[in-house]
């Protein structure tokens, strides 16, 4: 059979998107290939080439690390960068974006907080043992491929058309999990634009000096307007070549991935039972979960009447009070029912990380 088949697949991307595979799974990546999402202006199925995964049980949440790769070839063109000087003071960018899904409500608290999103990045800075998350040193604006024997520009469909995909695939993703993901777990994504062909950075010093650098990675901090609003980016160019290379920095970004949420599970649970916002969070969580052994134990006594209005956990020297209603005789069934006082133990510690004295509040009562 005529080969002019075979030379004409190795002119697409898929030769590449296969390499690409393999050296993932290598590296024990796990791997979706051709995912399908749906592109939110022209209401049309759009292809994302790779999505790949490593995902680690840490403590009660399976932390996942996502990496969302285009592939590109493009034998005829190379495909330049332009940028100026970095700088971080411009008001108007958002140097540190959201990469972050969860539905763990210890990390949503932490991730609500002031600054979070830059602690997030500045952590990983600190760990030096990649350097995926540090501000780029040059701010790229624009793209342009060049013809390779002219130098003649071209157009930046093709790039554009990568870090567009990548981008809506982001939002996608993280918009789905919410009405998909039951266990707790928390998402960290990763945008990756790879390109078969020469990478180069036009830097514009000056309006009179401007210097080419051929590179193997650089980052791009990009905005998009996705479902009328206004979202941030960093997507990570990458020259295919060096990709088996900077998959390493990958492996340990998600190593550090692991370490940065259970710092942050951590924080959230040092103080809580002395925060009156972390307890909100999760008081729905624990009385439901001890409702039904609250309510055998009271023999069914317990009802709206004598209930307080408020029920509250208090820290009271070694002991935690826990307010459910001020009848001294239910809580005198509720202290000596053991089945009770075990389930209780359990919500405790799974909810506030909590594993000492505990008490139903009654005046003359003994400690659990």
């Amino acid at each position: 059979m005529d080969n002019k088949y075979i030379d004409g697949i190795k002119t697409t991307g898929f030769i590449l998107e296969n390499e690409i595979i393999q050296i993932l799974k290598k590296e024990k990546w796990n791997i979706i290939n051709s995912k399908y999402y749906e592109d939110d202006i022209a209401d049309a199925p759009r292809e994302m080439d790779i999505l790949g995964y490593k995902v680690e049980k840490e403590k009660e949440i399976l932390v996942y690390t996502v990496l969302l790769i285009s592939c590109k070839k493009s034998e005829n063109n190379i495909w330049g960068l332009i940028s100026r000087p970095g700088k971080t003071s411009d008001p108007n960018h958002n140097y540190w974006p959201n990469t972050i899904w969860s539905n763990h409500k210890p990390i949503l608290y932490q991730k609500g907080q002031k600054n979070f999103n830059e602690n997030y990045y500045k952590f990983h800075e600190d760990q030096k043992t990649h350097n995926l998350m540090k501000l780029p040193d040059l701010e790229v604006f624009a793209f342009q491929e060049l013809n390779k024997t002219t130098g003649k520009p071209q157009n930046d469909k093709a790039i554009f058309s990568s870090i567009q995909s990548l981008m809506k695939a982001q939002s996608y993703e993280m918009g789905l999990l919410a009405g998909r993901k039951k266990e707790k777990c928390v998402y960290q994504f990763n945008l990756i634009s790879i390109v078969d062909s020469d990478l180069i950075n036009f830097n514009i010093e000056s309006n009179s000096k401007i210097t080419q650098n051929s590179i193997q990675t650089e980052q791009f901090l990009s905005r998009y307007i996705i479902k009328r609003e206004e979202q941030f980016f960093r997507i990570r160019f990458v020259k295919s070549d060096y990709f088996e290379e900077i998959i390493k920095e990958y492996n340990r970004l998600h190593l550090s991935n692991i370490k940065f949420y259970k710092e942050q599970i951590s924080f959230f649970y040092k103080d809580v039972l002395y925060s009156y916002d972390k307890k909100q969070m999760i008081y729905e969580d624990f009385f439901f979960e001890i409702s039904e052994y609250i309510n055998k134990a009271s023999k069914y006594k317990l009802n709206e009447e004598n209930k307080i209005q408020y029920p509250y956990l208090a820290k009271y020297k070694r002991t935690l009070e826990i307010g459910m209603t001020e009848d001294k005789n239910i809580n005198k069934l509720l202290n000596e029912n053991q089945i009770l006082l075990t389930k209780t133990k359990e919500a405790l510690k799974k909810h506030f990380n909590y594993s000492g004295n505990f008490i139903f509040h009654s005046d003359d009562s003994l400690p659990f």
